[in-house]
C-alpha cells in the first residue's frame, strides 16, 4: 500500500495511494498504482491516472452555475462514483464502471468496453466513442422507459416523474461507436439497434437536404427521403424504401435495398435501383438507369431526352411508362445497328429510350411490358414484331 493524503492539491505515488480531498475543491491525481480516491465536499477534479482506481466525487456543491466534480479514469479499468452533486465523467482507457447518483450527469466512458449505473434526480448525457457498453437504469423497470428520436441524439425517459430525468445518448443514430445495450432496474435490457428498429421505425426515416455543391448524401435503415439539389451528388438510400432526388448537376443515385423511388431531374444522371421494386425517372439530359433485382418501372416523358436502360435483374415484371405527353401514333421501334439493343423513339426532339440487349435471345434482364399512361400496354413479345 502506498501513501494516504488529506487535502489540498495532491499528487500521489506510482503506487496504491488512497487519497481523501478537503471540504474545498481539490485537484487530486492518483498517477500510478490502483489507487482509492475520495473527493469531500468540494467542486472537485479526480484524475486515476495509470492502474485499476476506484474514486469517488464525494458531495459538490449545487449551484445555478452547475458545480460539479470532474472525474478522470485515466488507464486501466476503473470505478467512478459520483454522488449527490452535477458529476461529469471520463472513463478514458480501459474498461470502466461509472455509476452515478446525483443531480445531473455527464459522461464519456472512453475507450473500452464501459457500463452506466444511474440512480440520479437529474439528467444524464451520454457520449461513447467505442467499445461495448451497458447502460442500465437502476430506478426504472425496462417495460417503463420511453424513447424518443431528438435530431441525431436518443432520449430516455425512466419510469415516474419525467421532469429533468432524461437521458441522451449523443448522437447515436449517426455513430456506429455508441452504448449498445439498456437495461432496467429488473435485469430486463435489450441490444438497442434491432429493439429501436423493430419498435420505433419511425427513428430511422431521415430527411436529408444537400447543398448547391458536391454533396455524398447516405440514408440508413429506415425510409428515408434525400434532395441533393445542386452540384454533382453522391446520394445512397441504404435499406429501407427511400425517397432520392437529383435536381441540378450530374447525380449518382443508388437506393439500395427496398422499393425506392428516385429521380434525377436535371443533367445526366446514373441511376441504380438495387434490390426491391423501384420506380426511377431520370428527368431531363442522356440518363443511364439500372433497375437491378426486382420489379422496376421506369418512367419516361416528352422532353427527358435520352435514358439507356441496363436492367441488370431477372424479375419478370419490369415496365417502362410513357406518360400522357406521348402520343404512341408518335412512337417508333427500331434495332440498334449491329446490336441487340431496343431503341424507342418517342415524337420528341431527340428524345429516346434505348434499352440494352432487350432483343438478345438469352437475355433475361430485358423489359417485360410497355405501358402507354395505360391505354396500351404491350409485351416484350409484341414490341419486337413491330420493330421498323
Amino acid at each position: 500500500m502506498g501513501t494516504t493524503f488529506l487535502g489540498g492539491s495532491i499528487f500521489g505515488t506510482f503506487g496504491d495511494d488512497i487519497i481523501v480531498g478537503t471540504d474545498a475543491s481539490d485537484d487530486i491525481h492518483g498517477l500510478g498504482g490502483d489507487d482509492l480516491l475520495i473527493g469531500g465536499n468540494g467542486s472537485d477534479k479526480l484524475n486515476g491516472g495509470f492502474g485499476d482506481d476506484v474514486i469517488f466525487g464525494g458531495n459538490a456543491d449545487l449551484s445555478p452555475s452547475f458545480a460539479s466534480d470532474t472525474l478522470f479514469g485515466g488507464e486501466g479499468n476503473d470505478r467512478l462514483y459520483g454522488n449527490t452533486g452535477n458529476n461529469r465523467f471520463y472513463g478514458e482507457n480501459g474498461n470502466d464502471i461509472i455509476n452515478d447518483s446525483g443531480a445531473n450527469m455527464i459522461a464519456d466512458g472512453g475507450a473500452g468496453d464501459d457500463q452506466y449505473f444511474h440512480n440520479g434526480n437529474g439528467s444524464a448525457f451520454i457520449t461513447d466513442p467505442s467499445g461495448y457498453d451497458r447502460f442500465w437504469f437502476e430506478d426504472s423497470p425496462f417495460n417503463a422507459i420511453e424513447y424518443d428520436r431528438v435530431g441525431d441524439d436518443l432520449s430516455l425517459l425512466p419510469a415516474g416523474d419525467h421532469l429533468g430525468r432524461t437521458v441522451i445518448f449523443s448522437g447515436w443514430f449517426t455513430s456506429n461507436d455508441h452504448v449498445e445495450e439498456v437495461y432496467g432496474n429488473d435485469g430486463i435490457g435489450v441490444i438497442l439497434a434491432p429493439y429501436l428498429l423493430a419498435n420505433y421505425p419511425e427513428f430511422f426515416n431521415l430527411t436529408i437536404d444537400g447543398t448547391e455543391g458536391d454533396d455524398i448524401l447516405a440514408g440508413g435503415t429506415g425510409n428515408d427521403t434525400i434532395y441533393g439539389y445542386g452540384g454533382h451528388d453522391e446520394i445512397t438510400g441504404g435499406e429501407g424504401s427511400d425517397i432520392l432526388w437529383g435536381h441540378a448537376g450530374q447525380d449518382h443515385i443508388i437506393g439500395g435495398a427496398g422499393n425506392d423511388k428516385l429521380y434525377g431531374n436535371e443533367d445526366w444522371d446514373i441511376i441504380e435501383g438495387g434490390a426491391g421494386d423501384d420506380l426511377i425517372k431520370g428527368g431531363s439530359g442522356k440518363d443511364v438507369l439500372k433497375g437491378g433485382a426486382g420489379d422496376d418501372v421506369y418512367v419516361f416523358r416528352t422532353g427527358d431526352f435520352w435514358d439507356i436502360i441496363s436492367d441488370g435483374g431477372a424479375s419478370a415484371g419490369d415496365t417502362i411508362f410513357f406518360d400522357a405527353s406521348i402520343n404512341f401514333e408518335d412512337v417508333v421501334f427500331e434495332q440498334r445497328a449491329g446490336k441487340p439493343d431496343l431503341d424507342i423513339l418517342t415524337g420528341g426532339a431527340g428524345d429516346r429510350v434505348r434499352v440494352n440487349s432487350q432483343l438478345a435471345e438469352s437475355d433475361l434482364n430485358r423489359i417485360e411490358f410497355f405501358n402507354f399512361n395505360n391505354t396500351i400496354i404491350l409485351t416484350a413479345e409484341e414490341v419486337s414484331q413491330m420493330i421498323v
